[in-house]
């Protein structure tokens, strides 16, 4: 059961850098892309380096052992794009100059990170308090994104 742990973990890494640098090579958001590398090896050598399980892209399954395997994408792979993406938002530039105001894809974007870090938080016994301030701040985000949308359009 190790080695099929081992042979996923190194399959789900292997697939994950061959479409990003592929999606490179085509000329498709080279910046966000390239530091959604950068974040994704970050991320696993801290997995697995220091045994962050949230952080890993394979983990040993206690529910399915007949696989022996469990991929959590969520954290290990969206969690770093959606990030990437963010500071690209923040940091980005198009046609060589710098944006003068967030788009509203940062909102957006902003908001589908703060509800992935609330769906983080309730494996933690923290308080409810911290879930409703996170969700307030999620509706806020997504509000100000949608209205900058209809703004714009």
């Amino acid at each position: 059961m190790g080695n099929y742990v081992l042979i996923s973990t190194i399959i789900n890494i292997s697939a994950t850098l061959l479409i990003s640098i592929i999606l490179i090579r085509k000329k498709y958001r080279v910046r966000a892309l390239t530091l959604f590398i950068f974040l994704y090896l970050i991320g696993q050598i801290l997995g697995y380096g220091l045994g962050v399980d949230i952080l890993k892209a394979v983990i040993p399954s206690s529910s399915h052992p007949e696989s022996g395997a469990t991929y959590q994408v969520i954290t290990s792979t969206v969690f770093p794009l959606i990030l990437a993406f963010i500071i690209e938002d923040i940091y980005g530039y198009r046609d060589g100059s710098r944006r003068e105001e967030l788009n509203y894809k940062f909102f957006i974007r902003t908001m589908l990170l703060v509800l992935i870090l609330i769906g983080i938080l309730q494996f933690l016994a923290l308080p409810k308090l911290l879930d409703y301030i996170l969700l307030v701040l999620a509706i806020a985000l997504g509000g100000i994104g949608l209205n900058k949308k209809l703004q714009k359009g």
